[in-house]
């Protein structure tokens, strides 16, 4: 990925699914250079499942986590993007560069 992403100029624009951020201790413990901290801002109880919301980099982030993770707004978080599904996208035309 960084090979495809190295000498790029402009804006970028990191996607990822939201069942790709983890927060579970075995994904934080391997992937610890990487560990993040937010603040849930809201939180969506949708039966199998919780979407909790959180600020990240000046954009909404959305954490699709199983039903059993249960945050409150207002709790920090660690949590680390799965680097294997991360996509990045020119600002400006939205070719994805992961594609390439």
């Amino acid at each position: 990925m960084a090979k495809k992403l190295n000498g790029r100029q402009g804006g970028m624009i990191l996607g990822i699914r939201g069942e790709d951020i983890k927060m579970d201790a075995q994904n934080l413990e391997l992937g610890s250079a990487n560990k993040q901290r937010a603040v849930i801002t809201d939180t969506e109880v949708m039966g199998n499942e919780n979407n909790l919301y959180f600020n990240y980099s000046g954009a909404q982030a959305v954490a699709r986590v199983s039903k059993y993770e249960i945050s409150q707004i207002g709790d920090r978080i660690d949590f680390v993007f799965m680097p294997s599904k991360m996509h990045f996208f020119d600002k400006e035309t939205g070719i994805n560069y992961t594609e390439l």
